[in-house]
């Protein structure tokens, strides 16, 4: 009896025994066969975008990855810089770093001055306001306007500079 038992148990084994099969092999239909779903959670500040290795997190849209933290930060602020630096884009660099804050927390050096972010007016023309722009991290001054929301947002193709793909070397030309 006991003998019947294991051999059972093995002939249940071989047939539940393929959880795994390669594109080029015909899927064998089986009582065993699930499906398994591999949920990747992203960090604060980041989302999770199809690459052509499956899917990985990136920053979001004007955010900085800095690669000793592993994580994305708001350009110049404190973030993880220590205390009198902000992080920042070098001109037409590509991967952020701590550099010295001569302005306050929130402030930015434009002209010259430090200027607070968003706020309308001086230094900017009227209607305008002093902002980081969220594809080269250059500051400037927009013409404010209302802002909006997407429904659906078209991926942007490349890698951004300042973003976690380009630190790490996994950027692809486009064509």
């Amino acid at each position: 009896m006991i003998s019947a038992f294991i051999s059972f148990f093995f002939i249940i084994q071989l047939i539940c025994a393929q959880d795994i099969y390669f594109p080029d092999e015909k899927l064998q239909p089986s009582r065993c066969n699930t499906s398994i779903k591999v949920s990747i959670k992203c960090p604060p500040n980041m989302t999770l975008e199809p690459d052509g290795d499956g899917n990985s997190c990136e920053c979001i849209a004007g955010y900085l990855y800095y690669a000793p933290l592993d994580s994305c930060f708001k350009p110049y602020m404190k973030g993880p810089c220590m205390s009198g630096h902000y992080l920042t884009l070098p001109y037409n660099g590509t991967v952020a770093e701590c550099r010295e804050n001569p302005c306050d927390d929130g402030s930015v050096i434009f002209n010259g001055t430090c200027n607070a972010l968003l706020k309308p007016g001086l230094p900017c023309s009227e209607g305008q306001a002093l902002v980081i722009n969220e594809e080269n991290f250059v500051i400037e001054c927009q013409q404010i306007k209302t802002v909006v929301y997407q429904i659906i947002v078209a991926p942007i193709k490349g890698c951004m500079p300042g973003s976690r793909k380009i630190a790490r070397g996994q950027c692809r030309r486009i064509l």
